[in-house]
């Protein structure tokens, strides 16, 4: 195939160049797509080259998949990098599905090229829906399943000619040669074979009922693929058919799989986005007759009752697989059937030449520019808009991938009736589970305060009675801008859902000025519980500062006067202070004077749902478990479960009591049902382990071993990215174990006082509040203050023996402070804390769980909040921006504190570094973080929100002076003294692998976003130094030397960049500087 037309490009030598362009390079379906027709294509025609682009960084999976393939993969989403690869091409293969990458990527007003659009998914439902505007994007537009092709009205509705010129439909194609010696084994027993992913977002929601449902009496039903596995086996062994099932996980080699087969059982959600599948592909291809339902693109691939089986409902799953047990005539006939058709019209193999053909009929077209129908701000679409005009912005933006299916999203975006807008939040309350992670969620990954997007997020949440999450969602809503009318409905609803009934009074009077003829505000209003009412005026116990009742408790317990202190708690009911932060105290108290049932009573009516009255419950049922208090023990869990009915944390306290009764199996399925909530957690796995052992499974407790041993081993994993708010009701932060050997606590946190006696207080409680217990010791550093704070902290010692008090015995540095506390510290790890700062309640048991994960990391840090409130909290209304931080890289402290207030240090890798610097007045945080990059200390990056930061304008403003003036010089020396090969770890002797390393540290200066600014961060004069590094390293990299004339030519210098490539010797001739200038001087002309 050769290029025959004028078109400017580098494919002089007569090869057709194919540019893959693919928003991950993983080893999912997508990407063995893109390898594999890259592959076979250029096997059928020798003269196509192929590359491959992610505009994300590949994972490792992905890497090594290019490297078996013979694939180098490139990455970055700049439009500098981009122009550069598509002007190089002849064509351009999209390889798309709805995601803000491959959006992002076409809204971009690229260089004229030839656009090939793959579709990897069915189209059908949302948030993977085809619309027509897809279809004018590409100049061709390829299904990849022909219900896609037939039924999709993208395609159905084009004209003859129309489908002719701008569609074709070729399967996904399957890798079949992996097959080939393939040879059916006799075994015992039926068996029936799912491959492919393990997740609830691709199987049917009944799997293993149905499953276990078939009644065949030598049945082993055969599961390969990764996910939820272990839950799945947990599931199994509650219906009693544990023995049926066999969880391989990830195979490689399917084979050996598809050799002891008989049926392929591949029942899949219905609103699944599966295209050409490729395992119900592969196992046609080995003769094995396949049952699925007629979800996404599968319905296409076979002929019911020819090729295979469609099913509607579960009986007839069931029904299906029993004809082929019994009828083993047919089950041949369908295998033999599957097998011709997989051969003849799918594979790679039929599935090249259809693209090759396409490829020659796309070089006869001339390059076009391509643009996204919507990427113009001025389109009217969303003119209606109260809040957000602009069609740019990432809500519509979204509404509009979404065509008809995006009505109710529009809806709710746009109308000005109430009504008619409340209808449509109800409607995205009630999508299914994958429109909310696979749409709106993903587009939150990449527009984190798009407050339309975070508003449905809170529907989403609210539809699936989560009311602790839509809350925080909610709330960032109405930060990013979110304010009409129906906000306050749906925060109130959400708020009943957590039994916070003085914030659905709070929101329904808001909403009745606006709207009193809205009587759904008074039907929920009448749900409130009696308790919930305004308290009696005659109750003045509940109108006294909690402070003082406290106090003059202590006062009476103290003089011995216990029938008075009985007496004062009498006054008042335990749900008056329900709300104060100060009821663990009064818990502890009540404990002291014996009145069990008081505290029993309070436990009960904490039914919120929000973290502070889970923490009560949780508290108080830890006593009357410790107490063998029975009757008060069953009564708290009925009263959680009741709500929550699959609440981890109450079937963990059900199987520790149990445990104690010796009533091990009894213990075990209560573990089996807090793993499927929370699977994957370590203690509870551990506890399950000691059942099996105790009551002789010892299959199950080597599987359950294994798992512990695999969790506990796997070093990269990172914890995934989740809402920000703290565990609601029936969620229960995962804990440190703790043993009575381990004494010394696991973290000293370590906070500095000067004149904070007002904030003390709130700091202390705050601190008190986390999770790890006395795990935690909090190290107060008085740095010679001139206020009382030591009267509190020794008041709060008096209650608390994990608090120590240090004084310095003059005014010092923040390094000097900090190097005090380091000295003084006994755990394990060492945070600094601000004292008008706030913190998850979890927050640091989960960098602590992290660090002890991740065996040799010595820094943890974490996403934050900030806060015009000292001492805040995560839904409150003072909350002015949401930072996210990227996850680690060597080069980020050559730029800014990565970290920002929150370094959770290993003690050990502190004290290796030297500690702080004590000469520093603002700057000590970013410095150390210099130093440890040159060092190499490993880095983890927890990427949710754990902690508030307080901002205060005015002292703010100045301490960032400061620290400007200090960050500066800093910087500037560790740029001249940098090692290259000491930063990525890397040895500088091979030219090759330093190039690279300067060429990645130009990139990341170039593309540098620091968090909390809102407009570009980039480094240009370092970028420009570094590409001249990886040019003085390699003298051929033609991509460093490119991009280092575009950037050149945007400050005027474009001699001067010349100049320097002529001096790195003779490979850089006159005509190839003069190809590098035009593509650069096209990228300034564009940009």
């Amino acid at each position: 195939m050769k290029v025959t037309n004028t078109d400017p490009t580098f494919s002089t030598n007569g090869t057709c160049i194919i540019l893959h362009v693919i928003e991950r390079l993983t080893n999912d379906s997508a990407s063995k797509v893109a390898l594999r027709l890259s592959k076979h294509s250029t096997n059928h025609d020798q003269q196509l080259t192929h590359r491959v682009i992610s505009l994300q960084r590949p994972t490792p999976e992905g890497l090594k998949l290019a490297e078996l393939e013979g694939y180098e993969v490139d990455h970055g989403r700049g439009k500098p990098f981009l122009d550069y690869q598509i002007a190089q091409s002849d064509i351009v293969h999209l390889h798309w599905r709805n995601s803000p990458a491959i959006l992002e990527f076409m809204r971009m007003d690229f260089v004229p090229s030839r656009m090939l659009v793959w579709c990897h998914v069915a189209g059908m439902h949302v948030p993977q829906v085809i619309v027509p505007e897809l279809l004018e994007y590409g100049d061709v537009t390829v299904a990849t399943n022909p219900t896609t092709f037939n039924e999709v009205p993208a395609f159905s509705g084009l004209s003859i000619q129309e489908r002719k010129l701008k569609t074709a439909m070729i399967v996904n194609p399957a890798d079949f040669s992996r097959l080939d010696k393939l040879s059916a084994k006799d075994h015992e027993g039926f068996n029936v074979g799912y491959i492919g992913s393990v997740n609830h977002h691709r199987l049917h929601p009944h799997f293993m009922r149905m499953s276990s449902g078939i009644e065949i009496p030598d049945l082993k039903i055969i599961v390969c693929g990764s996910g939820v596995e272990r839950e799945l086996m947990l599931q199994a062994r509650l219906l009693k058919s544990a023995n049926r099932f066999s969880f391989l996980g990830h195979v490689d080699d399917m084979v050996p799989i598809f050799e002891q087969l008989d049926v392929f059982g591949y029942p899949l959600c219905e609103d699944t986005d599966v295209s050409g599948d490729l395992n119900l592909q592969e196992a046609m291809y080995a003769g094995i007759p396949p049952v699925v339902f007629p979800h996404g693109g599968i319905k296409g691939l076979i002929v019911d009752q020819y090729s295979g089986l469609l099913v509607d409902t579960e009986k007839e799953y069931q029904a299906a697989i029993e004809h082929l047990y019994h009828d083993a005539e047919d089950r041949q006939r369908i295998g033999q059937n599957a097998r011709q058709v997989a051969r003849q019209l799918y594979g790679a193999s039929n599935a090249a030449p259809k693209l090759n053909r396409l490829y020659a009929s796309l070089l006869e077209r001339p390059k076009r520019r391509h643009v996204w129908a919507w990427t113009s701000p001025d389109s009217d679409q969303f003119s209606n808009n109260q809040t957000q005009s602009s069609a740019a912005s990432a809500a519509s933006q979204y509404i509009l991938s979404l065509g008809d299916q995006g009505h109710a999203y529009r809806t709710s975006l746009t109308s000005r009736d109430f009504q008619e807008a409340l209808e449509a939040d109800d409607q995205i309350s009630q999508m299914s589970p994958l429109a909310h992670m696979d749409g709106i969620l993903e587009y939150l990954s990449l527009h984190t305060q798009d407050a339309w997007l975070r508003f449905w997020s809170g529907l989403a949440f609210l539809g699936h009675g989560n009311g602790a999450k839509a809350l925080s969602e909610f709330a960032k809503a109405k930060t990013h801008g979110c304010t009409h009318d129906r906000l306050s409905w749906h925060i109130a609803r959400a708020a009943a859902l957590s039994q916070q009934w003085d914030l659905v009074e709070q929101c329904l009077s808001e909403l009745k000025q606006s709207q009193p003829d809205f009587k759904e505000a008074e039907k929920l209003w009448d749900q409130r519980p009696e308790q919930h009412a305004k308290l009696q005026s005659s109750n003045q116990a509940a109108t006294n500062d909690p402070r003082e009742i406290i106090q003059n408790l202590e006062t009476l317990i103290e003089k011995g006067e216990t029938k008075k202190a009985v007496a004062l708690f009498s006054s008042f009911k335990p749900e008056d202070i329900l709300e104060s932060p100060h009821a663990f105290q009064f818990i502890e108290h009540a404990s002291r004077l014996g009145l069990k049932d008081w505290v029993i009573q309070l436990a009960l009516k904490a039914d919120k749902g929000d973290a502070h009255a889970s923490r009560i419950q949780q508290l108080v049922i830890e006593k009357v478990l410790r107490d063998k208090n029975k009757p008060a023990f069953f009564q708290l869990i009925e009263s959680r479960l009741n709500s929550t009915p699959e609440d981890a944390s109450s079937h963990r306290f059900l199987a520790q009591w149990y445990i104690g009764e010796e009533e091990f199996l009894k213990a075990a399925q209560h573990l089996a049902r807090s793993l499927q909530t929370e699977p994957g957690h370590v203690p509870t796995l551990k506890l399950l382990a000691q059942c099996f052992h105790q009551v002789g499974e010892s299959a199950s407790e080597k599987l359950t071993l294994e798992e512990i041993n695999r969790l506990e081993s796997t070093q990269d994993e990172m914890p995934e990215r989740t809402s920000p708010d703290t565990p609601a009701s029936g969620e229960s932060p995962q804990t440190i174990s703790t043993t009575k050997e381990e004494l010394e606590p696991l973290v000293t946190v370590c906070v500095s006082v000067n004149s904070d006696e007002q904030c003390m207080e709130a700091c202390l409680n705050g601190l008190l509040r986390q999770t790890l217990n006395d795990r935690l010791e909090i190290l107060v550093i008085d740095n010679a203050s001139p206020e009382k704070e030591g009267v509190t902290v020794k008041h709060f010692q008096e209650k608390h023996t994990n608090i120590r008090y240090v004084r310095m015995d003059a005014q010092a540095t923040p390094g000097e402070v900090w190097n005090r506390g380091v000295g003084e510290s006994r755990g394990k790890y060492i945070v600094n804390v601000n004292t008008r700062d706030a913190y998850r309640d979890d927050a640091f048991e989960l960098l602590a769980q992290t660090m002890e994960k991740h065996d040799g990391t010595g820094l943890a840090y974490a996403d934050c909040v900030w806060t015009s409130k000292s001492n805040d909290h995560f839904s409150s209304e003072h909350i002015t921006k949401e930072v996210r931080y990227p996850d680690y890289h060597p080069g980020l402290s050559l730029f800014y504190p990565y970290t920002a207030c929150l370094q959770f240090w290993s003690k050990s890798t502190l004290s290796d570094l030297g500690l702080f610097d004590t000469r520093l007045k603002a700057a000590g945080h970013h410095e150390i973080l210099m130093r440890a990059a040159k060092k190499g200390v490993r880095v983890a990056h927890v990427s949710e929100l754990l902690s508030l930061q307080y901002q205060d304008s005015q002292s703010g403003k100045q301490e960032l002076d400061l620290m400007a003036s200090e960050e500066q010089p800093l910087k500037d020396a560790f740029r001249a003294q940098l090692d290259i090969g000491s930063i990525y770890c890397v040895d500088t002797s091979s030219v090759q692998t330093t190039a690279l390393a300067w060429y990645d540290l130009a990139e990341l200066a170039f593309t540098i976003r620091i968090p909390w600014q809102e407009a570009d961060s980039g480094d240009n004069a370092f970028a420009i130094h570094c590409l001249q590094q990886s040019l003085q390293s390699m003298h051929d990299n033609e991509l460093a030397a490119s991009n280092l004339l575009w950037l050149l030519g945007e400050y005027g210098q474009l001699d001067a960049g010349k100049k320097f490539l002529k001096q790195l010797g003779d490979y850089w001739t006159e005509k190839r500087i003069r190809a590098l200038v035009l593509i650069s001087t096209h990228w300034n002309a564009a940009s």
